[in-house]
């Protein structure tokens, strides 16, 4: 058995290199994303134009219309 001090220092240190590697997955995706606008040439004013969607609801009341 380890302590609970040991315990959290290690969940600590798991917790910090998933959210580092978390980081490094979007910023990975970010410029997979600004590479492939510039490639397909959609720019606006020298910003290449990437689409995003965001669906901050709960996924039962995702796509609904009322």
């Amino acid at each position: 058995m380890i302590s609970e001090k040991t315990y959290v220092v290690c969940q600590n240190q798991i917790m910090d290199n998933a959210r580092n590697l978390a980081v490094q997955g979007v910023i990975a995706a970010g410029k997979e994303e600004y590479r492939l606008a510039v490639e397909a040439e959609d720019v606006n004013a020298f910003t290449p134009v990437i689409a995003v969607i965001v669906d901050g609801t709960w996924s039962k009341r995702s796509y609904e219309s009322n």
